[in-house]
């Protein structure tokens, strides 16, 4: 979603939902799921990735009138799944499951390394869990990281570093660990 021709069209889309257009909303749907999908999963997993999709989109479609500004659909869409996938982390026991079976040995090192990543970054602060996905996972611009987190761009940056070394030390140490 960075080029700006997917923009230009979302813009055109969300200005025609927010009109109460419901094929525009299933557009803006369409346009925008597998950016949510990315980051509802970075953070709730695959277990409850679809619980949050489908609450933030219902937030979505209630809350689209009182987006202001178009441009910035895709940093309030990021945030809405951010509040959604905190609420329903924090109604959950902390626990997930694994995968019934693991088919080769390739796969059962890669999920190590991503259980290994799922607790480092479970042990970062909020902000850099967030700050890390919306840039490393999503990509965003520190402009869209900007209005989604609604701090300032310096702040994005700032943070970004931060949260980048924190999690460097988190997988340093649960390397030595795993040594």
């Amino acid at each position: 979603m960075t080029a700006p021709k997917d923009r230009q069209r979302l813009m055109g889309q969300v200005v025609l939902a927010q009109a109460g257009d419901r094929v525009a909303f299933e557009e803006v749907f369409r346009l925008t799921v597998d950016h949510a999908r990315k980051l509802a999963y970075s953070l709730v997993g695959p277990n409850l990735c679809d619980d949050v999709l489908q609450e933030s989109y219902l937030l979505v479609y209630r809350k689209l009138h009182q987006l202001k500004d178009p441009r910035a659909f895709i940093g309030w869409l990021c945030r809405l799944v951010l509040h959604v996938a905190y609420r329903q982390q924090k109604s959950l026991p902390d626990h997930q499951e694994l995968p019934e079976a693991l088919s080769s040995e390739g796969d059962s090192n890669s999920l190590v390394d991503s259980i290994v990543l799922r607790r480092a970054l479970s042990g970062l602060h909020q902000k850099d869990r967030d700050v890390l996905a919306l840039r490393e996972l999503l990509g965003l611009s520190y402009e869209d990281i900007s209005q989604t987190l609604q701090v300032p761009v310096g702040t994005v940056r700032s943070r970004l570093n931060k949260a980048r070394q924190r999690l460097a030390e988190r997988l340093k140490s649960s390397d030595t660990i795993r040594s």
